[in-house]
């Protein structure tokens, strides 16, 4: 990575940016978007899920709706719109949100999502992928190449 910093410059802010915007989408409240919310409530609306299950799922967004409004704000104002209103720094601190808080919001989700397969009837998805290994490895096989001149 050092060779090649270049490469790897904006990455961790690609990834962020793509972070920010799908999980505000994934957690607002829309009936004109795909979104966890409308999800649950089509399947209650149809009866396909227990009121027990759709009481659980609920929790779980209000659990989330904080935080997610924080990643709207980023949404709205840096990434899929640029506000003229808001600069950059404003923007973050009107959102005011901290790496920890990025990191429940995402469990939070991903917790909704495998209490709709429950309740579906469905298996739950193991989230828990170790990508620290993936990118050690991937490291590892890059270093084998020697460095262009």
């Amino acid at each position: 990575m050092n060779l090649y910093s270049e490469f790897f410059r904006f990455d961790s802010h690609a990834h962020f940016v793509a972070f920010i915007n799908h999980i505000a989408a994934l957690l607002e409240k829309r009936d004109d978007t795909i979104n966890l919310p409308r999800l649950a409530k089509e399947l209650k609306k149809f009866g396909l899920i227990s009121t027990q299950d759709t009481a659980d799922v609920h929790a779980l967004l209000g659990q989330a709706a904080p935080f997610a409004c924080k990643a709207a704000i980023l949404r709205n104002n840096l990434f899929a719109h640029r506000s003229a209103a808001l600069s950059y720094p404003e923007a973050f601190n009107k959102a005011a949100a901290t790496p920890n808080e990025w990191r429940d919001l995402a469990e939070t989700a991903l917790k909704v999502v495998n209490r709709l397969l429950t309740a579906r009837g469905l298996q739950e998805h193991d989230f828990d992928t170790d990508p620290l290994t993936d990118v050690e490895a991937m490291m590892k096989a890059l270093s084998q190449f020697p460095p262009a001149s």
